[in-house]
This record gives C-alpha cells, structure tokens and sequence, in this order.
C-alpha cells in the first residue's frame, strides 16, 4: 500500500510514495482532502461537504462536484484511495489508521499527551519537553498558508479557526520551551524559541519579553533595549498602544541594570508537608558543604534523612550558589547498580554516545559546571554509588554532592553526618500545651495528627503526647505513624501499645542500634495493628517497585478481589499505603521504609517466590498486551503507560 503524506503547517504540499501530486489536484480536491484529514475524529455528511466547497451552486450541482473531487482523488491516487478514505452514501471520513503522515495530526496528539500528562510544571517535565521540541519542529508555518478559495467563504471560516486554534498552541508550546531553557541556562535557545513565537505573532509581548530577558541574561543588554524599541513601534503603528505594564517594568530594570536575576537551575521537589524545626541541624549541613566536596547524611529508615536534604537543597537554590544548577535524582526504586549513571544523566537530557561510556558523557559535561547534586536513598546500591560518585568528583573539580544513605560510602574525601532525632521534651516537668508545642517532636506530632482528626486537641492529650515522642526517641518516621493512628485510637491507646512493643524489642536485640529497635518497633506495632487479610496483603504489596495499580494489586492476590479492594482502603487509611490519582490509574505505593519492613515480612512467610511469579506473569501480560499498541494514534498514551510501570518492568526482567 503506498503511503500518503499531507502537510499542512505551511504551503500545501501532498506526496505519494515520496512524489509530489499537488500539482496534479484541483484546488477543490486538495481543500476536500485537507478538510477530512484535520478531522478525521469524525465522519462527514456529503452534504455538509458540499455545502462548504461548493456553497455557489444548487444542492444537486455541488453534490455532483463533490463525487467529481472524489473521482480525481481516486485518479491520482489509485484504487489505495479506499485505504485513506471511508466512502459511504451518506458520508466520506479520513482513515486516521491508514499510513498515512499528517503534521497537523501528529502535532495535536503531542500537543494533547502534554495536556494529559500528570507532572508538577510543564516546563521542567523531561518527556513534555520532549513532545513539545517535536510539536514546535513540525509547525513550520501557519495552517494551508497562502492556500485560499475565493468562491467559499464557508471553507475560508474554517480554516482561519483551525489556524488560530493552532497557532495559539504552537505559541504556547514555544513559550513553554523558552522557559525550560531558561531553566537550564540555555538562553541562546531560550532567545531562538521566543523569536519563532515573535514570528508567528508580531505583537505578542510574552514573547518580546522572553528575547529582552534571554538577551539581558547574556550580557546583551543593548540588544534587548533594542528588543524593547522594536516593540514599541509596531505596537504604536498597528494598534496605536503603548508595550503592557510587565513590559514597560522589564524594560525600566534593564535599562537600570536591575534586571531580576535568570531562574535557578533545579529539580528539587517541593514537599507536600512542612518542614518542623531542625534549623540547626539545617545550618550545619549548609557549613559542612562549604568545606567538603562529599557529604552524606546517615542513619535508620525513617530519622528524616531524605527531608532534610530536601530542606537543604531548596536552601541552597535560594541561595544561588551553584549557576550550573541543583539536581535531585531519587534512587529509592532503582534496583539494578548499572543503572546509577542513567539516573543521574536523565535531569541533564544525557544518554550514552557511540563508543563513549555514560560516565564520560556525564563527566565530560559537568566538568567545566559550577553544579549541586543530590542523590536520596543509596543504602541499596552502595557499592555503585560510591563508585560512580567517586569517579564524578575526581574529573569534576567544580562538582558538589550531598547523598544520603544508611552507611557510609567509605570513600577518600567523604564526610559523614548522622541525622539526629527530633528534638524531645524534658522528662522532669510537665509540660502546657503551649510549652510543648516549642518541642520539635511534639509540634511534628501535632500537625500530622491535624490531617487525620482536624478536630483533635493537644491540651487535653499534652503529657500523653510527651510521653509518646520520648518512647518513638523522636524519630519522625515512627511519630507520623503514630500521629495517623488518631483516625483510630486515642492518645493514650497508642502509648499503651507502644510501652508493650518497645519492651519487646529493647529486649531481644541489644546489638542492634537503638534507632533500628526503635523503627521496628513502630512497623511491628503498626503491622499488628491491621486484620490477618491486611497484613497479607502489606506483604504482598511490597513485591512492587514505584507503586501498582488497582488490577496488578487484585493480580497478586489472586483470590477474592473485594478482599483488595477493602484492604487497600484500610491500608491507605493507616498511612501504610499512598494513593496517587494520576490521569492514567490510580496509584498505590508504599513509603520505601514501610515496603522494605513488607518485604522482610514476605520472606518470612514463605511465599516471596509465589508472589514474585504472580508479579512477573501480571507484567508480561502488561507488556505483550501494550507493545502492538505502540504503532498506533494512541501510542504516546502506552509510552506514559510503560514509562509509569518502568520500576516495576524491571523487577519482572529480574
């Protein structure tokens, strides 16, 4: 079948094969074929077509002249018309599951996987940014440019609505991609994209505003004065008013070098929760990174290792130390060591060159850059990180990094810091509420116990409270698991089961550390607060990586489906597990401290490998039943479908 290629953005052009047949189609055809291919979504009554190209002519006439167009559609193309074209009586519709190349369908479905994509910003989103760069190269100019009817006013009306529609969108693709590169410092791309929008609309003064800054932001403070000037005088010959406010201010900072400073270069995530007190703890994290290169943040599951730095992190952002940026690269779900490199490579949009080494590329990039890396949870892959992380700093001179890990790396140049527990109340003096509220563990207990029982007092709970924190030894981990159970028990029920689960583990392991008796005995204590159908399915939950949907959860279990269903429930309303609502599935994870004490829990039972197989066949399924829906209109939608589950594809190919 031969394949048929229709631009759109732009002058007209139609190939066959790869051969031009524009020239070979009458005005008329060509405007049919145009019209069916942006809407193929829907089918076309005949008379409706009619009415639009040939609106001069009686009803008959232009029926006529339509099956005319449609003969001469089938003379240039052949007898594989029928391929692109569904024909009935009544109505003719495009085959958008032909092979058939379409700019403006391709742009919309880019344009739309942008739309539909669940992310934080649009401009700091890796694979967004990625659609729109492909979206903004095929929009080479306005919809059928300089393609005009004279005789139908009809189609004329159409085609500048599609043209605004899509103009406005390839606008904002390009103002979304100007922002990503100032971002990353990329001005003279920041520059090139502004300028494309300035050529789609002369006038759009985001867009001017974006050249002003790029330039500025390069040391072309002139130019973007210039930039300013040029504005101002198409605005006052084309519609006699003056630049907007924003411009106006811009231009007055520019002139008086006041200009605001580019974005930070970052992809620190921004908590959902506050951050309680350590502000000590805070500055002296700050100290030690002006005078090591490496530091990583020790101690058990749950001390607040991972919150810390993040509280860290966006300190340093405000401070703008760093001008090549600070990156945040989360290695909780990695599982497989080789794969350090290409975690640390996906904020910089890096991947391996022939013959070259990811690490190369990696270190050949940053070498030369003023950069702040963080990589969060590297217990697991200790052995790679140190090594990877090692060979960083040594070709890297410029290069800092904050890790955080429950041992060491035991490389040259490291400094560890072990993370302390909250801050507790005195044990020798009762406490107000007001008081207590001056006590990190108790403020930290107090706010999450707020998002369960909003209507929970600390007045009447206060020493209970105190008593509390002092036995969790102010791990947060351990007091927000207790601050949850409130949904459930009273204060003084959740201290009566922590006085008899910490006996027990303070007996039975004395060469453990304290802080692991600790956490353990909150996960035991929590754990045996669910029902025999809960505790299976926590077990059983933990063989995911990054999270499951509804179907893979009722997979595992492989019994009675309402009994998941139920058990989620009860498990998310315990804080044991999170749900996300995503525009694909709603999603269930576990925090990786609770899923590594679930796993723990597995083994135990004895059936980890029945539960591992039931997890591989789920996701072979998944994969064989994805991977034909790669090659069709919908495959940017399976592409988000595999990159979600991409933790989880990899534990089934192990």
């Amino acid at each position: 079948m031969p394949k048929l290629s229709l631009a759109l953005f732009g002058s007209l052009q139609i190939t066959l094969d790869g051969e031009p047949i524009t020239a070979r189609l009458w005005a008329k055809p060509q405007a049919l074929l145009a019209c069916l291919a942006v809407e193929a979504d829907v089918p076309h009554r005949r008379e409706h077509l009619a009415g639009v190209l040939w609106p001069e002519q009686s009803d008959d006439a232009a029926r006529t002249s339509l099956r005319q167009a449609l003969r001469q559609l089938h003379q240039v193309i052949g007898d594989d018309l029928a391929h692109f074209l569904d024909v009935t009586p009544q109505t003719i519709q495009f085959n958008s599951s032909s092979d058939c190349q379409l700019d403006v369908t391709e742009f919309a479905v880019l344009i739309r996987a942008c739309d539909q994509h669940a992310h934080r910003q649009r401009e700091t989103c890796r694979a967004c940014v990625e659609r729109l760069q492909r979206a903004a190269a095929l929009y080479r100019g306005d919809l059928l440019a300089g393609f005009f009817l004279k005789d139908s006013a009809a189609f004329e009306e159409w085609a500048l609505v599609k043209r605004e529609q899509l103009r406005h969108q390839a606008i904002a693709a390009l103002n979304t991609l100007a922002e990503h590169y100032a971002r990353r410092g990329e001005f003279a791309l920041m520059e090139q994209a502004a300028r494309r929008q300035i050529e789609i609309d002369p006038l759009y003064e985001d867009a001017h505003r974006q050249v002003m800054r790029a330039l500025t932001w390069r040391g072309q403070r002139n130019a973007a004065l210039a930039q300013y000037e040029s504005l101002r005088k198409a605005l006052a010959e084309e519609i006699g008013a003056p630049p907007e406010k924003e411009t106006l201010a811009l231009e007055a900072s520019i002139r008086d070098e006041t200009c605001p400073s580019p974005p930070a270069l970052t992809n620190v995530p921004h908590p959902l929760t506050s951050f309680i007190g350590r502000q000590c703890e805070v500055a002296e994290v700050k100290h030690l990174l002006e005078t090591t290169r490496l530091l990583t943040l020790t101690g058990a599951g749950g001390c607040g290792k991972t919150r810390l730095a993040l509280q860290v992190a966006t300190a340093i952002v405000h401070a703008n130390h760093f001008k090549d940026g600070v990156w945040w690269i989360d290695l909780a779900a990695l599982r497989d060591p080789a794969l350090v490199p290409q975690a640390v490579a996906a904020p910089f949009d890096l991947s391996e060159s022939p013959g070259i080494p990811l690490i190369n590329v990696l270190t050949n990039y940053l070498s030369s850059r003023q950069s702040f890396l963080i990589l969060d949870n590297c217990e697991h892959l200790i052995e790679a990180c140190a090594r990877f992380v090692e060979a960083l700093l040594s070709a890297c001179p410029r290069l800092r990094v904050l890790t955080t890990s429950r041992q060491a790396f035991g490389i040259g140049g490291e400094v560890t810091w072990r993370v302390p527990s909250l801050a507790l109340p005195s044990a020798d003096q009762p406490h107000t509420a007001k008081e207590a509220l001056h006590c990190d563990a108790i403020q930290l207990f107090v706010e999450r116990a707020m998002t369960v029982a909003p209507n929970w007092k600390l007045a009447e709970h206060t020493e209970t409270v105190a008593a509390i924190c002092a036995r969790l030894d102010g791990i947060p981990l351990a007091i927000e698991l207790a601050a949850a159970r409130l949904k459930l028990l009273s204060a003084e029920q959740i201290a009566a089961r922590l006085d008899a689960r910490f006996d027990l583990l303070t007996n039975g392991s004395r060469t453990a550390l304290p802080r692991h008796q600790t956490l353990r005995a909150t996960m035991d204590w929590s754990y045996n607060l669910l029902s025999d159908v809960e505790r299976v399915l926590l077990r059983r939950l933990s063989v995911f990586a990054g999270g499951c949907t509804l179907e893979a959860a009722e997979a595992i279990w492989a019994e009675d489906n309402s009994s998941v269903r139920d058990g989620l429930t009860a498990l998310v309303d315990k804080s044991l597990v999170v749900v996300e609502q995503t525009d694909i599935a709603m999603r269930y994870r576990m925090l990786e401290t609770v899923r590594q004490y679930a796993r723990e829990k597995l083994i135990a039972s004895g059936e980890a490998e029945a539960i591992r197989d039931r997890h591989l066949d789920f996701f072979v399924t998944f994969a064989e039943e994805v991977e034909p829906k790669l090659r069709g209109t919908e495959q940017f939608h399976w592409l988000d479908r595999l990159e979600v589950e991409h933790d989880n594809l990899r534990a089934a190919l192990e």
